[in-house]
């Protein structure tokens, strides 16, 4: 099957969008930000995320950083990370 406009997969009133001639896949419901999943070649949009395996990035840019039960470490990247840490320790020098 050749597809080069839009398919629509699914029941009536929860299918999924496939654009053949964008190259992308989003919910009926999507609107940007706010709800629904989008995929496109250079743009993934989701609520949440779980990853198996490693993700790879060259830049990864954020609003917010947290954790739960766990700890975050920033750093410059023009420094080089102690392996020792200890969270006693001050490393902004």
């Amino acid at each position: 099957m050749d597809v080069t406009g839009i398919l629509k997969v699914g029941p009536k009133d929860r299918y999924i969008r496939i654009n053949g001639k964008l190259g992308t896949i989003y919910t009926h419901d999507y609107f940007p930000g706010e709800k629904g999943w989008m995929i496109s070649p250079l743009l993934a949009e989701f609520e949440n995320g779980k990853f198996r395996g490693a993700l790879l990035d060259t830049l990864i840019e954020t609003v917010k950083v947290q954790t739960i039960g766990g700890a975050v470490m920033l750093a410059r990247s023009a420094k080089i990370l102690k392996v020792d840490y200890k969270e006693s320790e001050n490393y902004n020098e």
